[in-house]
């Protein structure tokens, strides 16, 4: 009886209203409950969702500034996984490419002085070499030809678990470069109908943080092909659709099934992101969205009523097969 009347600790209420923040995807909101939780009670797990907040705002000299002030010893990070996994997402998000090998041949050296296992950090190391052997080639190809051979060969390279991933990795550490140093590489991606609608989404998001004004004329989307000026795009989350069928989805579970929302918002984000440029075209009337996906679920045929649904759930399932 004493274990049902126990009332929580002030740090887990923090949290647990931290993860009602998650599930709706409110990262902003969770972020000072999650910081007050692990000052209450440093807790690993606790922090994973804080650091992964951070990254997901894209806030990373806060992110910086946190770290610094936990300022964990080298023992605690390399003798916790959880730990370990956090620090290298840190380095990964608040170093460039140089200061971020310096720390980690640093990291490197502490835990061989403490007769720690260094193969995780060996892996991240070499890791991050191949990362600027790419980012060497990349600024070393002027042609197009060169450059569509480059991208076709970072799809075969075994890097990631599955080729997609792999070029997705690259396309991320080619934001460290200037819009002019990788305009071709960029172009080259999002004319090619072999790539997923959902990497060149990430291009395109990548411009617009960085206020670039381009145009593609042969921007492939799901076989077809349009122009896309980055001027005239505003981010997937802010565009009418994203949030009018994230407001059913809220609508719906807070009413119906309050545990389907976490799954629901997430099916959402990535559909979204596979969509975009062209969410209203995809989904003309938002309210069907709900209707549509429920069908899929219940594997009805959608692809007369929501043709591309269809097939971007098809590519979401590739994206997450591993």
């Amino acid at each position: 009886m004493s274990d049902i009347l126990e009332m929580p600790t002030n740090d887990e209420n923090y949290y647990r209203k931290a993860r009602n923040y998650l599930e709706k995807q409110d990262y902003k909101q969770a972020i000072p409950l999650l910081k007050e939780s692990f000052h209450l009670s440093p807790d690993a797990t606790v922090l994973a969702d804080l650091v992964d907040a951070y990254i997901m705002t894209e806030q990373y000299e806060e992110l910086k500034q946190f770290w610094a002030s936990y300022n964990p010893s080298f023992d605690e990070i390399w003798q916790n996984p959880i730990l370990s996994q956090q620090y290298i997402l840190v380095l990964n998000h608040t170093l460039s490419g140089d200061a971020r090998l310096l720390a980690l041949y640093d990291a490197k050296d502490a835990m061989q002085k403490r007769n720690l296992d260094t193969r995780s950090i060996d892996s991240q190391i070499q890791h991050l070499k191949k990362q600027q052997v790419f980012l060497s080639k990349l600024a070393a190809i002027s042609n197009e030809d060169s450059m569509q051979d480059l991208i076709t060969s970072l799809m075969r390279v075994e890097y990631l678990p599955t080729e997609q991933q792999s070029l997705l990795n690259f396309i991320e550490v080619s934001f460290q470069l200037s819009f002019n140093e990788v305009e071709l590489f960029y172009r080259c991606i999002v004319e090619r109908s072999d790539i997923p609608n959902y990497f060149k989404t990430q291009i395109l998001h990548h411009l617009l943080k960085d206020q670039v004004a381009t145009q593609f004329e042969e921007y492939c989307w799901f076989d077809e092909t349009h122009k896309v000026a980055t001027a005239s795009l505003k981010a997937y989350q802010d565009t009418d659709t994203y949030q009018a069928v994230k407001a059913d989805i809220l609508e719906y579970t807070a009413s119906q099934d309050p545990h389907l929302a976490e799954d629901l918002l997430l099916q959402w984000e990535l559909q979204a992101q596979i969509l975009y440029p062209f969410l209203e075209l995809a989904i003309p009337n938002p309210k069907t969205w709900l209707k549509d996906i429920f069908r899929l679920f219940n594997q009805d045929n959608t692809q007369e009523t929501a043709p591309y649904l269809t097939r971007a759930l098809i590519e979401m399932s590739q994206l997450t097969r591993y």
